[in-house]
């Protein structure tokens, strides 16, 4: 069933041609019947049309052609990836939080939530679709990730300036940036 779940396909909507061909030519025997409970759980089906093209010639076999329109449904990604890399993001928020001349105790928070992010990204990279364009989702994470690594060149440019100016600069930052 995994070659027909369409779940290497990205989030577009996919039409899909399966062509059946029958093995005999005889009138007196039902040779196809189509028996399908009509859900496949990452999809929602938008709906699915039918041919039937008969040969003149005999010898060749009856095709029947069905299209199964589908779309991906995105509650899954939305819960399952989306809300925990933006919840990794906006926790780099408590770095700013952190005085501006303790730079390391800055870098470790944010080194800290770039490598759970990479650790994520591993543990979910099975469930985003494989394909050669990319797709929301990662688009998604390579935001997350560039986001990530911002903050970290914030905290660096920050600690180089003076008290007054790092705190001010720090507080601007920690209200726009993410």
């Amino acid at each position: 069933w995994r070659t027909l779940d369409g779940s290497r396909y990205g989030n577009d909507v996919c039409n899909r041609t399966y062509t059946l061909h029958p093995m005999l030519r005889r009138k007196d025997v039902q040779f196809f019947v189509l028996g399908w409970g009509g859900k496949i759980p990452e999809f929602q089906i938008l709906g699915w049309s039918q041919k039937v093209t008969t040969p003149d010639d005999v010898s060749q076999p009856i095709c029947f052609k069905f299209d199964i329109h589908l779309v991906r449904k995105a509650n899954f990604y939305y819960l399952k990836i989306m809300l925990p890399l933006w919840l990794l993001v906006l926790s780099s928020v408590a770095a700013f939080g952190i005085e501006t001349d303790d730079l390391g105790a800055r870098l470790e928070v944010l080194f800290t939530l770039l490598l759970s992010t990479i650790a994520f990204l591993y543990i979910i990279q099975e469930s985003i679709p494989k394909i050669n364009r990319l797709t929301v989702i990662d688009k998604v994470v390579l935001a997350s990730l560039i986001t990530l690594v911002i903050s970290v060149v914030f905290s660096s440019v920050i600690a180089r300036y003076k008290e007054d100016e790092a705190v001010y600069l720090n507080i601007i930052l920690a209200v726009i940036y993410p």
